[in-house]
Formats: C-alpha cells, sequence, structure tokens
C-alpha cells in the first residue's frame, strides 16, 4: 500500500467499498453513495460502479474479472489503481479495506459483498468484519436488505429501522449485550457462540440502542419477511 499517493484522497470523509459479489440494483447502489464518499472498486465492483455512471476514485485488484477495455479506461479516469498478481494471500476485498485504513478513513461501507458463494459470504461477514475491527475503521456490509456490522466491547444505536428483524451471533463462547428498542429487550445478558437466542429479534421503536459490554457479536439488521 505504500505506493499509494494519501494526497490525492485526502478530500473524502468516507469509504464506500463495492466488491466483486453478484451484482446490486442501480437505484441501490447509487443511494448508499453520499457526497463526500471515496468510491473505492475491488476488481469487479468497478463494473458496478460504471454502469451507475460512478467512477471508482481508487482501483485495485487482480483484475481477472473485469473486462480488459472497461479496466483500460478506467485506469485513465480513476485518481490512482493498484494491479495485484493473481496469486495473493489477500481477496481483492481485503485489500480494499487495508486500503481504505492507509488512507486514514474511519469509516467503511461495503457493498457487493453479501449473496453469492457462501465461502466468500462467510469469509466477509467474519474475517472482513474482524479486520475492520482491528483497524479501527466502523465498517457495514450493506445489501438491499439486511446490513452486517460487529461489534467488541462498543455501544452504537441504528434510527429508522422500526419493524426489521435483528440478529446477534456471538462469535466467541460468550458474549454480554444489553439492547433496547426491540421486541425483547436485553441487560446484561449472555450470548453464547453455541445458542440461537439472539435470531430474529424485532425492532418495536425508532431507534435501537446495542450495547457489547464483553466478547464479540455479529449484528444483522434486516428487512422482515413479507
Amino acid at each position: 500500500m505504500e505506493s499509494l499517493q494519501s494526497s490525492l484522497f485526502a478530500q473524502f470523509n468516507r469509504a464506500l467499498i463495492v466488491g466483486g459479489g453478484p451484482a446490486p440494483a442501480s437505484s441501490w447502489l447509487r443511494s448508499q453513495y453520499l457526497p463526500g464518499d471515496c468510491l473505492i472498486a475491488a476488481d469487479r465492483g468497478a463494473a458496478y460502479l460504471q454502469a451507475n455512471g460512478l467512477t471508482p476514485d481508487l482501483l485495485l485488484g487482480d483484475f481477472d474479472s473485469l473486462p480488459p477495455e472497461l479496466l483500460s479506461t478506467l485506469q485513465k479516469s480513476c485518481r490512482q489503481y493498484l494491479t495485484f498478481h493473481c496469486d495473493k494471500d489477500y481477496s481483492d476485498l481485503e485489500l480494499a479495506l487495508r486500503a481504505a485504513h492507509y488512507l486514514g478513513f474511519k469509516q467503511a461501507i461495503i457493498a457487493a459483498a453479501l449473496y453469492g458463494r457462501l465461502d466468500h459470504c462467510l469469509f466477509n461477514v467474519i474475517s472482513i468484519l474482524q479486520l475492520a475491527d482491528e483497524l479501527g475503521i466502523e465498517t457495514s456490509l450493506v445489501a438491499p436488505d439486511c446490513q452486517i456490522c460487529q461489534l467488541q466491547q462498543k455501544k452504537r444505536s441504528w434510527s429508522d429501522c422500526q419493524g426489521k428483524l435483528l440478529s446477534l451471533i456471538s462469535l466467541d463462547n460468550e458474549a454480554e449485550v444489553s439492547l433496547q428498542g426491540a421486541k425483547w429487550p436485553l441487560d446484561h445478558s449472555k450470548l453464547h457462540r453455541s445458542s440461537t437466542r439472539g435470531l430474529s429479534n424485532v425492532v418495536i421503536a425508532d431507534e435501537v440502542t446495542l450495547e457489547c459490554h464483553c466478547g464479540r457479536i455479529i449484528v444483522i439488521l434486516s428487512e422482515a419477511e413479507k
């Protein structure tokens, strides 16, 4: 990452990373973009941005899934691009997150990184979110019907989510959490990795607040089934 020119990205506030998972709906992907976002495309994610009239600010990957003619065009229009050998130790998405950290971002949204291949999805939910926590980047994996994050000894609130489902998965043998604004509130309750106690709670307030007192938990906020 030493070749990244930080000065080219100094004006941005947040990283919006687009992965190479199944293509998201165009209108939804555009809705995730906010003024001040740095668009980081991991390989095929660049095609998703281009299809929505958006140009990646940073383009990186081994480019094994991006058409050569599109790659050539985007390399000329982006602020910087980094090419990696296909025989590498990290996924393109991990490289994108590490680049966001190198550039100093403290918040990241990752789109087009869920569904598709199960192994990719599990690595993204478990390993990528753990890496983000270690790097100090508040990160959410987002899709049209859900958002996923990891909490470790932190407190976080979500607004405008009344009626959504909230599931909590402990990554450790035991985690201790408190939850307000849900149908089944929790007060310093224990969640175990071998238990489904945290599955399918329901948000009943305009704002739901979750605090992880100890341990690590995966938080999944999703649309209720219709």
